[in-house]
């Protein structure tokens, strides 16, 4: 296994389509994260907008009160201090939204590309068990899934402005970890669907089908769905407790167990 991996990570990491695929996918899914609030809670365009005017101005429509003792960056500081609850929620949602969207492109490219053109010969080497195969393109998959992941999260602080330190270090913790776990139940059903559908370009297109009725599942059992959580800003608060969100943390776990040992069932059938 040890060698299976080290020889994929070498072969893969220098071919063009591995470096292009991440970075139009992590460059994509900031964009789309983060654009429809950037003008609105970035430090940028708080200047664009309040830039030119006098600090008694800006102070008096931002904060509600005339403070011409203070520089604009001061009252973007009082701004973002005021309403960082609100920040946050609402960045985890954009930034979901747009991994959701956006995520299909990956089972395509770092499964389906395994599949669909008969690559699972260049996969393999002597030796090595179609169960080691398997979980090579699992690891693989779940791996890039997490970069794409924690990175986007990462965007949250420089595009959204939201300070880390400024909420309680275990709230921050729990909902990054809850977020992740999520994103990975959601993109584990893509993995599935792309080992049904094999070819890259369908299974991309499946893949986001798929998201279409994990929103649905969502709306329509709310209790249950962890994908409940990534649309609905009431999960966020600082104030839900863990009987809210527990269900949807153990339904995650489920989810992605259930979608990794149903992919195996289809691709243990597959001929190599």
């Amino acid at each position: 296994m040890i060698r299976l991996l080290k020889a994929q990570i070498f072969r893969n990491i220098r071919k063009p389509w591995f470096i292009l695929v991440l970075a139009l996918t992590f460059l994509l899914t900031v964009w789309i994260a983060v654009s429809p609030y950037r003008d609105q809670f970035s430090y940028q365009g708080f200047m664009n907008r309040y830039g030119d005017m006098s600090p008694a101005t800006v102070s008096r429509f931002v904060l509600g009160e005339s403070r011409p003792d203070l520089s604009i960056s001061d009252i973007f500081d009082e701004y973002m201090l005021a309403h960082k609850d609100e920040h946050l929620r609402q960045a985890y949602l954009s930034t979901a939204m747009g991994l959701a969207i956006l995520g299909c492109v990956l089972p395509a490219f770092f499964v389906g590309r395994e599949l669909g053109k008969r690559k699972i010969r260049a996969v393999l080497i002597p030796g090595q068990s179609r169960a080691e195969v398997f979980i090579w393109i699992v690891v693989r998959y779940f791996l890039v899934a997490f970069i794409i992941i924690t990175a986007v999260l990462g965007m949250i602080r420089i595009q959204w402005s939201v300070e880390p330190r400024m909420f309680d270090h275990s709230y921050m913790v729990n909902t990054q970890l809850r977020f992740v776990l999520y994103c990975l139940a959601v993109f584990s059903g893509m993995m599935f669907v792309t080992f049904l559908v094999k070819r890259p370009i369908p299974s991309a297109i499946a893949s986001l089908a798929f998201v279409g009725l994990a929103v649905l599942s969502g709306k329509l059992i709310p209790s249950v769905s962890p994908v409940s959580e990534l649309f609905m800003e009431a999960y966020w608060y600082q104030e839900t407790g863990p009987e809210f969100w527990m269900p949807h943390v153990i339904a995650s776990l489920i989810i992605i167990a259930v979608f990794i040992a149903a992919s195996w069932l289809v691709f243990r059938r597959r001929e190599i």
